[in-house]
């Protein structure tokens, strides 16, 4: 049998179309499968590539204006990762920053202070020398003055250098300690025997209270008798006009916790005003005006230091021209039972 050609138009349509059909149905689900990867993979680098230029751009701020890292960014992938530890980067950089400023005030305010308390020593011992010298004095006793005159003010410079050297001292000391077991009534009882005399020449009347049953405690013993001088000194030096300097030790019961030992000193000096008492132990900061004398502020930060290294603190109470309180403590941690 034949069939016309014409017949059988209809038939090639169909089967045209359904080979196309069949076609597409293949290609598509092809197509997508190739072009869904590379969709999704620039949707996701185009977003990794904008937080990046982000990160990249904070950076950049941090470094021109030295401002914290801080970026809107949630998840928990590297990105994140990345930035918080730029942001705790960031954060160290500005710490060690604002310590070198505030170093470097420091160093200009020693440098200040030496200049401005070493002057007017240097001056009058140059002038009493030379005075000495050329022997314009008019008798014995008037050569015995300036040659006093000249052992104070070179005692006292002495002394200045001397409190420098502490404080280098305490800066390589701080790393290392040598904790002893030490009965600190004893220690101290001999420590302050030193300045009954100096006390009394003073005109200064004295109140000590310290146990008579030993208090044993786990303490670098000369970085202690270094703190306690400094707190007496510093008694005696502003107290002298209250005619007073009291020292105390105690064993102090603390709630929930064993016990603390506090040394307490006071003197009825003119006293510490509030805002200063914030910042009293800073290095090279003096109480107030009326405390100022000869010093650069150092005793009372050696203090601190030495509380620090035995894990303690230093407190203060000051009432302006009644009385003012300085006590160290030594934590329960350190008490030995």
């Amino acid at each position: 049998m034949s069939v016309p050609s014409t017949e059988m138009r209809g038939t090639q349509a169909f089967f045209y179309v359904r080979q196309t059909w069949m076609l597409l149905t293949l290609l598509v689900p092809l197509g997508i499968f190739f072009i869904t990867p590379i969709v999704f993979s620039l949707i996701f680098f185009t977003r990794i590539n904008r937080r990046l230029n982000r990160l990249n751009q904070a950076v950049q701020e941090f470094e021109a204006q030295s401002t914290k890292i801080v970026l809107d960014d949630r998840g928990n992938d590297e990105i994140i990762q990345l930035h918080r530890h730029l942001s705790h980067m960031s954060e160290r950089i500005l710490d060690q920053v604002a310590q070198i400023k505030d170093n470097e005030r420091k160093r200009q305010t020693l440098i200040a202070n030496l200049s401005h308390d070493l002057r007017t020593p240097l001056t009058m011992i140059q002038g009493y020398a030379e005075t000495l010298y050329a022997g314009l004095y008019q008798d014995d006793k008037e050569m015995r003055s300036y040659m006093e005159i000249v052992l104070r003010r070179s005692r006292y410079m002495n002394g200045l250098l001397r409190k420098l050297l502490e404080i280098s001292h305490m800066d390589m000391h701080s790393a290392r300690n040598h904790m002893v077991l030490t009965n600190l009534s004893e220690h101290l009882r001999k420590l302050t025997a030193d300045y009954i005399a100096i006390l009394e020449n003073n005109g200064m009347s004295f109140d000590i209270e310290i146990p008579e049953q030993p208090i044993a405690v786990m303490i670098d013993p000369p970085l202690i008798e270094r703190a306690v001088r400094n707190l007496i000194d510093n008694a005696i030096q502003y107290g002298r006009t209250g005619g007073y300097m009291g020292l105390a030790l105690r064993k102090v019961i603390v709630a929930e916790r064993d016990d603390e030992i506090e040394i307490s000193v006071s003197d009825r000096g003119p006293g510490i005003p509030v805002e200063k008492q914030e910042i009293i132990f800073e290095r090279f900061i003096r109480g107030s005006d009326a405390r100022e004398g000869e010093g650069l502020g150092i005793g009372l930060s050696i203090v601190k230091d030495v509380a620090a290294i035995h894990k303690g603190s230093v407190r203060l109470e000051s009432r302006l021209d009644e009385q003012t309180t300085f006590t160290l403590v030594i934590p329960h941690s350190l008490t030995a039972n």
